[in-house]
């Protein structure tokens, strides 16, 4: 596209930004993308947390959440050979209306309800 024809169009940024990274870097993203899967980010995330945090992270599927797509986690830390929940972690990857005030609604009834 030329700027005689308007110039690149912000939808046609991620389709220009892989060609020049094909043709300047010889780097394919679709070559990573396997490795970059949902499954190994959140595994990859929750281990660097225990590395750094020594935080451990137990599936909890019979907690509910406000959407099924949503897996629950208790986080956990061992302080002085004491194991002890810290927090209840709910991990959504997609955008979704109105979730923000769902998830201020489910702190504030944490601070004030317990």
């Amino acid at each position: 596209m030329t700027r005689a024809e308007g110039g690149i169009k912000p939808w046609d940024w991620r389709f220009y930004a892989e060609k020049v990274r094909q043709s300047k870097y010889d780097f394919d993203e679709a070559a990573l993308k396997p490795y970059l899967s949902l499954d190994n980010m959140t595994k990859a995330v929750m281990s660097v947390s225990n590395k750094l945090f020594g935080l451990t992270y137990k599936l909890r599927p019979d907690i509910v959440s406000y959407h099924p797509d949503v897996q629950t986690y208790e986080v956990r830390e061992t302080v002085d050979g004491v194991d002890k929940l810290v927090a209840i972690f709910m991990h959504d990857n997609y955008s979704r209306q109105y979730v923000l005030y769902i998830v201020l609604l489910q702190a504030v009834c944490v601070i004030y309800c317990t």
